[in-house]
Order: C-alpha cells, then sequence, then structure tokens
C-alpha cells in the first residue's frame, strides 16, 4: 500500500474596487467608524499560487505467517459383506456411520513494515495470535472392495471408500481455516486371514 503526502504553500492577491476612494499612503491605521470613506471588504479578482514546499511517500508492507497443526481420528461401525464372483476374487462392501475426533493448534503472526520515500522497511507494527481447540463429527462412509487371494491364505485388497463429514471452521487473528473432512480414498492392502 503506497501512500504519498505533498505540502504546498498558498499565496492569494486580491483585488477590490475603490469606488473612487483615493487610498493615503501606508501604514494603515483606523477601523470601520471612521475618520475616512468605506471601502467594500469583498475583492472583486482572487488569484491563487501554489508551491510544493514538501512531499513524502510511505510504502507499507503486510507479511503474514500462519500455521495450523490439525490431528484427526476416525472409527468406522457397520456391516460388511462379501462373497466370491470368480476363482480367487472376492468383493466386499460396508457401509454406516463414522466417529470423528479432531483437535488442532493454529497460530498467527503479522508483521506491519514501512518504508519512508524509497528507505528500508523497518516493521512499524506486530500482532500474533493462537488458537486451539477440538470439535466431535459424525459421517457416513460406505466401502467397496475386491480382494484377490493369493498363496496360502495371504490376499491382496483394492478398495474405494466415500465419506460425507460436515465442514468447520477453525478462526485465528485474522484469518479462517475450513476444514473438509468428507471425501474418497482409493487404497491397496496386503495381508494374510487366519
Amino acid at each position: 500500500n503506497l501512500q504519498q503526502r505533498d505540502d504546498y504553500q498558498l499565496d492569494f492577491t486580491d483585488r477590490f474596487t475603490l469606488g473612487g476612494v483615493i487610498p493615503p499612503s501606508a501604514p494603515y491605521s483606523g477601523n470601520e467608524t471612521g475618520p475616512g470613506p468605506i471601502i467594500d471588504n469583498i475583492p472583486i479578482t482572487r488569484e491563487e499560487s501554489s508551491q510544493l514546499t514538501n512531499s513524502k511517500t510511505a510504502l507499507f508492507t503486510n507479511s503474514v505467517r500462519t500455521s495450523l497443526d490439525l490431528n484427526a481420528f476416525s472409527i468406522a461401525l457397520g456391516p460388511t459383506f462379501s462373497g466370491p464372483f470368480d476363482d480367487n476374487w472376492l468383493w466386499e462392501t460396508s457401509a454406516g456411520v463414522t466417529l470423528n475426533y479432531f483437535d488442532w493448534n493454529a497460530r498467527q503472526s503479522e508483521t506491519l513494515s514501512l518504508s519512508l520515500d524509497g528507505g528500508p522497511a523497518s516493521a512499524f507494527r506486530k500482532w500474533s495470535d493462537s488458537d486451539s481447540g477440538d470439535k466431535f463429527k459424525l459421517g457416513l462412509f460406505a466401502k467397496a472392495s475386491v480382494i484377490r487371494k493369493l498363496h496360502d491364505d495371504w490376499f491382496l485388497k483394492g478398495y474405494l471408500q466415500g465419506e460425507i463429514v460436515d465442514s468447520f471452521n477453525i478462526r485465528v487473528g485474522g484469518s479462517k481455516y475450513e476444514v473438509s473432512p468428507a471425501g474418497y480414498a482409493l487404497g491397496f492392502s496386503f495381508g494374510r486371514s487366519f
């Protein structure tokens, strides 16, 4: 944000009509009650002249650093159904609710710097804020898997899972984080059945 200040000296030259009055030589004295004639105190013309006497520029820059540490824990509860669809291949589906817990620590530091007339910038003002908290959220999930049986009870599983969870906001200083836990996950696992 660049701001500029200019200082000017203003000079005015006023001209008055004398209405036939011949003014005496300076210095002048007296008041409107006399003695002597009275002329109009409103000028018939005014000339203005200006002269720049000083100029300054101020450049403000703002630096903001934010950080957010967010931990998420989730437990899925729901039935699972599975069955074969080919030799050594299985399908598996599950759906239900999720119990989600979030805790966070957020920090923000802000520095407003000022540079005058193109000179080096220096810190003009500083702010710092922090916020921490936790929140519980219920969600819904659905999961579909394909399982390939391998040798000696080993298996390879690929899955796609979708989850619906309401978003929430975290505020720190003048910043706002919108956390949206909902989404999809694609993954693979390798394991053994007992």
